[in-house]
């Protein structure tokens, strides 16, 4: 099930919107993060506080930036998942395709004739720093050579778990 957030709409996509992570009916499995840089924190407390234990933080402006208040502000999130056991993929990544079970938590956009474009169900799982690369190019050439995904992985700035991390849990899948 899909719960959009967003305290400005009651209604998103013919889907009822809800005003905050708080307000909604069940623990959502995963909780995808697309907000400004200065509301991500508030997201992820609530989503802990009822119990959430994945998140993936889509949002930018953290230590890419460069700048000292942009890296505390990354430090401020890795402290959080080491504090309240939520973990993070991100931030500043396009997200996670789990391409055999269907399951595309992510905010990258497919081109108007997408369905071409999506590769099929392989035994290849891309795991990559870079969201722009895994889903684009990669993808698209992976589509145009036959070859089809199990996973397709973006880990962003690894504030909590790093491509590592998803390689082992990978390698255990014999799908794979």
């Amino acid at each position: 099930r899909i719960y959009p957030v967003n305290p400005k709409y009651d209604e998103v996509l013919g889907m009822r919107c809800y005003p905050t992570v708080l307000d909604l009916p069940e623990i959502p499995d995963l909780v995808s993060v697309i907000v400004p840089q200065h509301r991500v924190m508030q997201v992820l407390e609530e989503s802990a506080q009822i119990g959430v234990k994945a998140a993936i933080v889509i949002s930018s402006g953290f230590s890419e930036r460069g700048d000292s208040s942009r890296m505390q502000a990354q430090q401020e999130l890795k402290d959080f998942s080491k504090r309240t056991g939520l973990r993070i993929c991100g931030p500043n990544c396009l997200g996670v395709a789990n391409v055999a079970a269907g399951i595309w938590a992510t905010a990258s956009q497919l081109p108007e004739d997408s369905e071409p474009n999506i590769p099929g169900t392989g035994s290849i799982a891309l795991v990559s720093h870079s969201g722009a690369t895994a889903f684009g190019p990669i993808m698209i050439r992976a589509k145009e050579m036959g070859l089809g995904f199990s996973h397709i992985i973006s880990t962003g700035n690894e504030v909590d778990l790093e491509s590592t991390d998803f390689i082992a849990y990978l390698l255990e899948d014999p799908n794979v």
